[in-house]
């Protein structure tokens, strides 16, 4: 189900889609599911499941006290991998490789989504309502659907 208590996935991924990716991309979405005792050892954001054309996105995000960008920088990151496979190499999975990344880059919010996820990590693998931290971000930076 992509509505969730705060966010609605699917009007994200259609904004993202059609600025990003030029409307290329057609997947389900989901919210995983809460489990209490995983939530603190689940360290991924979002995933895409390439055999279902599924974006999952971890629920922990789905809080009001995490900001727009940074579930459109975890959805554009999923989006990503929809588009470029992972690709084999030298007996190893390559994931992000550097055509990954430059189109991960591409995304107006990468760094500040990037800060605030790395300044609220332990706080996200919590069970949600959580108290998180702000990290300051200048007007400029919040133009993700203006």
């Amino acid at each position: 189900m992509a509505r969730g208590k705060v966010y609605h996935l699917k009007v994200l991924f259609e904004s993202l889609n059609r600025e990003y990716f030029g409307g290329s991309i057609d997947c389900k979405l989901d919210w995983g599911r809460v489990r209490a005792d995983r939530v603190r050892r689940v360290r991924q954001l979002g995933r895409y499941e390439p055999k279902a054309n599924r974006i999952v996105i971890n629920p922990v995000l789905d809080q009001s006290g995490v900001p727009l960008f940074v579930i459109a920088s975890v959805m554009h990151h999923e989006m990503c991998h929809a588009v470029i496979p992972a690709k084999r190499r030298r007996g190893y999975t390559e994931y992000h490789g550097p055509e990954f990344k430059a189109m991960e880059r591409r995304f107006r919010e990468y760094r500040t989504a990037r800060d605030w996820i790395r300044a609220n990590r332990k706080f996200l693998f919590q069970p949600p309502q959580n108290h998180l931290k702000s990290v300051e971000i200048r007007s400029e930076q919040l133009t993700l659907f203006q």
